[in-house]
């Protein structure tokens, strides 16, 4: 059973037999809401349900939303929730998450200096008049010696057991600037900067709902590891303002390694010592920075053919260099290498650069040294994703699937016509093989009658690697190709009317 959540809809799709066929198809948001202030953006799903997250711009609120997967796939709306202090409204902050079967939602609101307790977490049931608090100020922590002026966040982490009858969260809160976090299994770490001077507050969140623990440190992050085993965090940071505080005689190229230790987070009155820092390499900034295994990888500037990939072991520091060819957006792991995806950015010399329609794609073995693998060439295309390129990998066929969409105009990057491809490969022995493609001219928008999400943050095209069978959807259709040709078999529309 295949379930898509596409422009307001819930759609479940019958993948036994030869042909792929639609079960059945409800609305994303409850009887009653107003579709066009109901985003819905997101589904998890846990047992028999599916958890839909979306944004009510009328209350500027999140919206946590059930339904019910039924025999065959019938599908039930069961309830919905609204958030009030719990806002994500960007696609580019971090996404819901379920961990051991709890959805955890991050947070980051401005805090009302007039009314703080308007910004405290609380939730209620769609349709019920009052909200009810998640959190208590009990539940709110503030790091010693951070000074009003700082105070200007609230970071909220909320964990609900979406599989009682009646949805329960509760929240825990951290006040202070703006920060950047990552998720792991246990816990959510915190990197709060201050921005009138070096130093910074990371704290670690555990999802246990136990109380944050925080240390100082300096620096700015641009990558993260956490080892949920032993608790200890992994940062690479460069200098903030253009300073290494960790070694006084290095600038702002400066990129370098700090590990906290579980024991390190206390109260935050603690801060890191420097013998905890490591420098890493002297030719920042890092750009399209991403720590892969024990190595981190970055690439020097994003100007296309002088770019050079770097790659420093967190082991032994030593480092290999190789020249790209392109400006790498973004790496992503395959197997135990690493894939390369950008596009070149030229600049003519009148002070205005631009995007060449072309994406690339580079393997690059990590096998003791920084290798070369295949490169690939896609012309006069672009990612179909809006947050990052999007890269699916399927490790048991080291197949390779790439959505991306075709330019009308070459010389114009930002020109698409509609249409939208996913281009499939094949990664073996550090050598890139195309295997195929399967395309779609792009649906009209005006014929589904959407009311709500009619807009795809994410992107509407994707690969499906699911039993040994291989799909491409795109919008409305779904295509099923022969796994060892990739030929096209089947194809389902399932446009709604």
């Amino acid at each position: 059973m295949l379930l898509i959540l596409r422009r307001g809809r819930l759609f479940s799709i019958s993948l036994s037999g030869k042909h792929a066929h639609v079960v059945d198809a409800i609305n994303a948001y409850p009887d009653g809401a107003t579709p066009k202030d109901v985003w819905v953006d997101e589904m998890l799903v846990v047992g028999r349900r599916a958890i839909l997250v979306g944004f009510d711009r009328r209350l500027c609120a999140n919206t946590v939303s059930r339904v019910r997967i039924g025999a065959g796939g019938r599908l039930a709306f069961e309830d919905s929730y609204q958030f009030r202090g719990v806002t994500r409204t960007s696609p580019y902050e971090i996404p819901p998450r379920l961990i051991y079967g709890k959805l955890v939602l991050y947070s980051q609101t401005g805090l009302d200096t007039n009314d703080p307790i308007a910004s405290y977490p609380a939730m209620r049931r769609f349709g019920a008049k009052d909200f009810g608090a998640v959190a208590s100020a009990r539940d709110l922590y503030v790091a010693p010696r951070l000074l009003s002026y700082q105070v200007k966040y609230l970071h909220t982490l909320t964990m609900c057991d979406v599989a009682l009858r009646t949805v329960r969260c509760h929240a825990t809160g951290v006040l202070g600037g703006e920060g950047q976090v990552h998720m792991s299994k246990r816990a959510a770490y915190l990197w709060i900067a201050d921005w009138y001077g070096p130093n910074a507050f990371v704290y670690r969140m555990p999802l246990d709902g136990d109380a944050p623990r925080a240390v100082r440190a300096i620096g700015s992050p641009v990558a993260f590891r956490a080892d949920d085993a032993s608790g200890s965090l992994d940062v690479v940071i460069e200098p903030q303002f253009g300073h290494a505080g960790w070694a006084p005689n290095l600038d702002f190229q400066a990129i370098g390694l700090l590990t906290i230790p579980a024991s390190a987070f206390g109260d935050g009155s603690g801060e890191m010592a420097p013998k905890d820092y490591r420098t890493l390499a002297t030719d920042g900034p890092a750009f399209a920075a991403r720590l892969s295994g024990d190595r981190f990888l970055y690439a020097d500037n994003l100007l296309g053919e002088h770019t050079v990939l770097h790659a420093v072991s967190l082991r032994d520091g030593k480092k290999s260099d190789l020249p790209v060819g392109f400006g790498v957006n973004t790496f992503e792991p395959i197997g135990g290498d690493v894939m390369a995806i950008g596009r070149n950015i030229v600049d003519e010399g009148s002070g205005q650069a631009y995007f060449e329609s072309d994406t690339h794609l580079a393997a690059f073995r990590l096998d003791g040294t920084l290798a070369a693998g295949g490169h690939y060439l896609l012309p006069a295309s672009n990612s179909v994703e809006h947050i990052e390129p999007g890269f699916f990998f399927d490790a048991a066929s080291s197949v390779i699937g790439l959505p991306v969409g075709r330019h009308l105009d070459p010389n114009a990057s930002y020109k698409f016509d509609g249409s939208a491809t996913v281009t499939f490969l094949s990664y073996r022995d550090g050598a890139l093989q195309v295997l195929g493609e399967v395309g779609s001219p792009g649906a009209d928008l005006n014929s589904d009658n959407c009311h709500s999400a009619c807009t795809d943050w994410y992107g509407d095209t994707r690969p499906i690697f699911v039993d040994g069978r291989v799909f491409a959807l795109m919008g409305y259709e779904l295509a099923e190709l022969d796994p060892q040709t990739m030929r096209e078999r089947t194809r389902l529309n399932f446009t709604p009317h």
